[in-house]
């Protein structure tokens, strides 16, 4: 199956499955902490005197306020408005950046997808041992490969772990009592337990095995039960009982919190622990933010890198691309020492649920149907036994949370087979022994899957390895910091472009283990280049593929808010393609409201934005288009497209109605009824455009009675003549779909990506689902014939446009969201003209900010915008209107999109860069 099309069905039922079935998804609500840094940090007690003066500038309390001294950061209480907080404290002169306290998402995969136990440490594919995943899975059929595992026996005639080497799960605790954990916790001996004193003098209270930064005490309990499965693949004992860790020896020391805060107070502990003598080698972070991006999280794995302590991040179970998606913080972040993990199941093939990433995930272990221990609880799949009068219990989960420890176990092993061994020797270890399998091709650095046995009965690698750059998304003659393992035993460093031909880097102060590079100044003919340190295509450490960048403008955006019966709305732009006429732009907002009970709700309207003043406002509607508002339409699947002054607007309306909005005066009117064979059911988000005299609508959903969707979708193009009214069904697509992006230029309609619908089935369950398609038709107006290309990604409620000096078509497409909250840094795709010549190429520009909401895709006087709250180097500051300039004189394509999608959470981020010819 092609890894785009099963990720993202996976992706899809994780999400449509009834909540009971989701125990993995682990969010919790923000705290109302706000993190912080200064420009300057002044030691001890005067910098944290300058963080409370700065406080009191900004009339928030300092009563909380708490320094983390290792990672120079402040943690302060924003009180009921942690956002509002932490703007403040961003404008002020003396602040670095500031930003709430983030949720944090637990990387395991549906219960429903459990299989079995332990094959991932030595897999017969016996038949038992088919015949007993098959009961634990529904009796739905499972399948093994003989050998598909780490081979952890082999490894244990080295060594099976030494007690000294203590390893950190930073998760949501472990236990109370786990007999295959208990004697393996690492103990504080200076404190005694239980007694409300820090006996040791550390400054944390009865932190015996560990330290929970949720609650501030030592109370290392799981209230989950994610950080006790992780805690297990690792080091549960070897004896006659449940299981066995791949690392049955070492020390696991418990550290819990749900937030990027605790994330920041957690590596706090670690370092501090560290400081003091312990070994801590490693840590596992089976979890991850980036919706939006956090800052805090950087904190703490800088200073992780700094304090030389390995970290094993979960790649994701979110089904993208990570060198396109970045959603998967810290597993994405640019620091030498992370280990970003894939995972693989019972044979060899890579998990639907995981993400991967050429440049971004290093490795894949197996992840799913791992059993492992969990705090005793009845459950009806699984095992559960009385052990020395308590009852323990094993389950089985899957995710790349679980493929993630049973990684940094294998390095828990070459750490104590090599005390001397640093993070680099231990990483280049690891990545180099791990089995390379056609499977995986092209969905990590390794295109392998962990090798335990390899890595402990192998000689440690001597040559040099490239592990990653300082920037996620460097630009031409920027210089970057290179993180990587003996550089000095290797030759130059080169940049291989996708011509083939070969750069020499110019260096500065090459070590070891670093060095920093500049690289070469203008433009690319596309972004996707190679490092290169040794011309040796066997071997894939010395080699580092990234992407160029460029940087765009960014200007604050106003949001009025929208009040109505007393209430205030705040505007949030809805995810895709907006419509530009004259000076303004027309799109979906989602007006935001807390209801009665707290919770956030949404009403969706039409937005205007001026382009003059960057204001956005709800969009007058006239009399009756108020009133068609209420009880017509629902704006949430409506595509908009303009043609001079007049904006359509198409779908969802109950009645079957195409609009037209009059941006002169402010008047939303009927236009026609849908074509004859769609108007008794709601169609929503179909691509639209319009040119001259017609109007044309491809694609989109029909909504009936039933969620049977699979068979609800259209692959008709319809046009309207726009002077007598009438509907002609005017071409096909090539696949059904809605939601794409679609424009008019050079008596050519162009038709992009969308989605479609599959009914997918996981044992005895059914869901319907939604799968993303990089499918380009481009169609003659002429004469109506079509050609059929593709795109270098899976998107919808992307945007098209014209790039004249360039002579290229521009998609701004999507990749994915998490409800409305996006996942990406923007991209863009290019073809020729007339569209021919297969694939589309890749364009290298982007920005390199990571996008905090959904938001508008649109080009205006030759000027490619996307107008969303953006994170970067600071934290919001509101929202902005992110723009990439082309030539002045570049027209720009008239064009629509379709709308939001209607059933499941998956949105797409709308992608805008800007395209430079091959």
């Amino acid at each position: 199956m092609k890894k785009s099309i099963a990720a993202a069905l996976l992706f899809a039922v994780f999400f449509l499955l009834p909540s009971a079935s989701r125990a993995g998804e682990g969010r919790s609500a923000p705290s109302g902490t706000v993190v912080f840094a200064l420009r300057e940090q002044p030691p001890g007690e005067k910098g944290t005197l300058s963080a409370r003066s700065l406080l009191a500038g900004a009339g928030i309390s300092a009563s909380d306020l708490q320094r983390l001294e290792r990672t120079g950061v402040y943690l302060a209480d924003g009180g009921g408005d942690p956002e509002a907080a932490a703007r403040k404290l961003a404008e002020l002169e003396g602040v670095a950046w500031a930003e709430p306290s983030l949720p944090l998402t637990w990387f395991d995969a549906p219960e429903d997808e459990h299989y079995w136990v332990q094959w991932s440490l030595s897999n017969t594919a016996s038949p038992y041992a088919v015949e007993e995943l098959s009961w634990l899975n529904g009796f739905a059929p499972v399948h093994l490969t003989a050998g598909a595992d780490v081979d952890a026996p082999r490894a244990w005639t080295v060594t099976r772990g030494d007690p000294s080497v203590v390893v950190a799960v930073m998760d949501t605790g472990i236990g109370p009592y786990i007999h295959d954990l208990a004697d393996n916790l690492w103990v504080n001996g200076g404190e005694i337990p239980g007694n409300n004193i820090d006996d040791d003098g550390n400054g944390y209270i009865d932190d015996v095995n560990g330290w929970n930064a949720l609650e501030g005490t030592g109370d290392i309990s799981d209230g989950n039960e994610h950080g006790s499965h992780c805690a297990g693949i690792i080091a549960a004992r070897q004896d006659d009982y449940g299981i066995t860790g791949i690392a049955p020896n070492v020390r696991v020391m418990a550290l819990v919190g749900f937030e990027t805060a605790h994330v920041l107070a957690n590596t706090e502990y670690l370092l501090a622990q560290k400081a003091r003598g312990v070994n801590v080698r490693a840590v596992n972070m089976s979890f991850g933010t980036g919706i939006p991006y956090s800052r805090a999280i950087e904190e703490a794995l800088a200073k992780l890198e700094e304090g030389g302590v390995l970290v094993f991040a979960a790649a994701g179970n979110f089904a993208t691309d990570n060198d396109f998606a970045s959603f998967s913080y810290p597993s994405s972040l640019p620091f030498g020492n992370i280990v970003s993990v894939g995972s693989t199941g019972g044979t060899d093939e890579p998990s639907n649920f995981s993400q991967w990433g050429r440049r971004s995930v290093d490795i894949h272990a197996p992840g799913e149907t791992i059993l492992s221990t969990i705090p005793s609880k009845y459950v009806t799949n699984g095992y559960s036994s009385r052990i020395g009068g308590t009852w323990n219990t094993w389950v089985l989960k899957s995710g790349t949370s679980m493929a993630t420890p049973l990684t940094l176990g294998a390095a828990a092993l070459l750490f104590s087979a090599y005390p001397e061994a640093d993070w680099r020797t231990v990483k280049a270890q690891l990545l180099s022994t791990a089995d390379r399998l056609p499977s995986l091709e092209g969905l990590s650095r390794t295109e392998g899957r962990l090798s335990a046995g390899r890595a402990l009965t192998e000689p440690l690698r001597t040559r040099p390895a490239l592990f990653r750059l300082s920037s996620q998304f460097p630009m031409p003659g920027g210089q970057v910091r290179l993180s990587g393992y003996n550089l000095t035993e290797g030759g130059v460093l080169s940049l291989v472009l996708s011509d083939g031909r070969r750069v020499i880097l110019p260096e500065d102060g090459r070590t070891s283990g670093e060095t920093v590079i500049t690289l070469p100044p203008g433009e690319l003919p596309d972004g996707r280049v190679t490092l290169e340190i040794v011309a040796d295509g066997q071997d894939r450490l010395t080699s580092l593929p990234f992407l160029l960048t460029r940087p765009g403008e960014a200007a604050p955006a106003d949001i009025v808010y929208f009040s109505e019966g007393g209430r205030d709305f705040h505007a949030v732009p809805v995810s895709g393609q907006a419509a530009v006429a004259d000076e303004f732009v027309y799109g979906t907002a989602g007006f935001e409201e807390l209801n009665e009970y707290g919770n956030l709700v949404r009403r969706y309207l039409p937005a205007v934005f001026s382009l003059r003043d960057r204001t956005l406002r709800k969009a007058p509607l006239g009399g009756e288009g108020e009133e068609w508002a209420r009880t017509d339409l629902d704006f949430r699947y409506t595509s908009y497209c303009a043609l001079g002054t007049t904006v359509f607007l198409t779908g969802q309306s109950s009645e079957g109605w195409v609009y037209a909005y009059d941006t002169e005066r402010g008047e939303l009117r009927r236009l026609t009824r849908l074509p004859e064979e769609l108007r008794e059911s709601r169609l929503g988000s179909p691509a639209t455009a319009a040119e001259e005299k017609y109007f044309y609508m491809a694609g989109g959903f029909v909504v009936g009675s039933f969620l049977d969707l699979h068979d609800k979708t259209v692959d008709s193009v319809y046009r309207l003549d726009l002077e007598t009214l009438e509907w002609q069904r005017w071409g096909t697509l090539s696949e059904k779909r809605f939601a794409a992006a679609a424009a008019i230029e050079d008596g050519k309609l162009f038709v992009a990506g969308g989605k479609h619908y599959e009914l997918f089935t996981v044992g005895s369950t059914s869901s319907t689902v939604e799968i993303p398609t990089s499918s380009v038709n481009v169609f003659s107006l002429e004469d109506g014939s079509r050609q059929d290309t593709s795109l270098p990604f899976s998107t919808w409620k992307g945007s098209l446009a014209f790039d004249g000096e360039r002579e290229a078509v521009l998609l701004f497409g999507g990749l994915v969201y998490f409800g409305d909250l996006s996942m990406a840094s923007p991209l863009a795709a290019w073809t020729r003209p007339d569209g021919s010549g297969g694939e589309w190429g890749l364009a290298s520009p982007r920005f390199p900010f990571i996008s905090g909401d959904g938001g508008w895709a649109f080009t205006s006087g030759g000027t490619h915008h996307l107008l969303a709250r953006g994170w970067g180097d600071q934290y919001d500051r509101g929202y902005q209107l992110f723009s990439l300039p082309a030539p002045p004189e570049n027209p720009s394509a008239p064009g629509c999109s379709g709308g939001v999608s209607p059933w499941g959470i998956l949105l797409l981020l709308p992608l805008a860069a800007l395209l430079k010819k091959r």
